[in-house]
């Protein structure tokens, strides 16, 4: 099992060539949000979506998300909406234990799915590239922790970036990744670092896309993040 994972971490890295007669793929750009809910103090288990605007097709994924240990955990990562009846079959979630950011301590995930690309000899449909609508990739499970981030009572949930492979698409063909454009945070939280540098809250350092791999690595993936927004019964 170990091995068919680090596999497919390897499908959704730059290292993956195309062969010199086929032409080139089209490029296309994504939209991935983490939600945000109201909590009500006294709830103990919750879901957030990760949720999908395409513009195009995907050919897998491989995310990485983290919260801050003590204020909302992450138990769980689980599957959404992808399609079963046409072979977006493979999906793996993680946990990569707990990781110092600065004066906080994170919990992180990651979350890896893919279709079968090589079809059996019986099959009639082909995968699904196209996702209709604005389907939800994955499901967060989350519990309340002992504390609370922040003034007004909001736990984030976010991307992180630890590897030059995270948060990142995989063209259908394999010959594209697409990496971070933008990171956009909710107007709760303030002060996250800017700078892309490992490990980053703001996407990809530069350093990953190097002057031989710039035509096969585009930055065309918008990521908001989400979170916790507590609530009282008064």
């Amino acid at each position: 099992m170990r091995f068919i994972y680090f596999t497919l971490i390897l499908l959704l890295s730059y290292t993956v060539t195309l062969a010199q007669d086929r032409a080139a793929e089209s490029v296309f750009s994504f939209e991935i949000s983490l939600d945000s809910v109201d909590w009500p103090v006294e709830k103990s288990l919750d879901t957030i979506d990760i949720t999908l605007r395409s513009f195009g097709e995907l050919g897998g994924f491989n995310f990485r998300i983290a919260s801050i240990v003590g204020s909302v955990d992450i138990v769980d990562i689980v599957r959404g909406d992808l399609p079963t009846d046409c072979r977006w079959e493979f999906f793996s979630s993680r946990w990569q234990g707990e990781q110092e950011f600065g004066d906080r301590l994170l919990n992180v995930w990651t979350v890896v799915a893919l279709p079968r690309l090589i079809p059996d000899s019986t099959e009639k449909e082909g995968p699904c590239f196209s996702l209709p609508g604005e389907p939800t990739l994955a499901r967060v499970v989350i519990t309340a922790g002992q504390s609370r981030y922040g003034s007004e009572d909001f736990s984030p949930l976010f991307f992180l970036w630890d590897d030059c492979g995270d948060n990142a698409i995989s063209s259908v063909r394999g010959d594209l990744l697409y990496m971070s454009d933008s990171v956009f945070w909710p107007s709760e939280v303030q002060g996250m670092p800017t700078t892309r540098e490992f490990p980053s809250v703001a996407g990809s350092p530069d350093h990953c896309i190097s002057e031989k791999a710039a035509d096969r690595i585009k930055r065309t993936i918008r990521f908001t993040n989400g979170g916790v927004r507590f609530t009282f019964d008064l």
